[in-house]
């Protein structure tokens, strides 16, 4: 994971992020306070067909964000084909956008 800020926001790279291959995912951010989450999973959680294998992505992406300190966490989730899917830590960071 590498954090980028720059006035107005915050850019996220997540390299080599493991999901299915050739399955489109989203990231939802959730921002309360200081503190900001964001969460990378598949756009469809409950996929009737999936590829046999898994391949690693390299995900980036850019945060809005008002000037300040954040406290800033990575989350990843795999579809609903998966016996545990509770969302996993990939990181975390301090950082503070100019």
């Amino acid at each position: 994971m590498v954090l980028g800020a720059s006035r107005g926001g915050l850019g996220v790279e997540y390299t080599a992020a493991q999901f299915r291959c050739e399955q489109d995912v989203e990231a939802f951010v959730r921002s309360e306070s200081a503190r900001l989450d964001v969460l990378i999973q598949p756009i469809d959680m409950s996929p009737t067909q999936v590829a046999g294998c898994d391949c690693l992505y390299d995900i980036s992406f850019d945060v809005p964000l008002e000037r300040g300190s954040y406290a800033f966490t990575l989350y990843r989730r795999r579809d609903n084909l998966n016996d545990s899917n509770e969302p996993v830590e990939v990181g975390r960071a301090h950082v503070a956008v100019p």
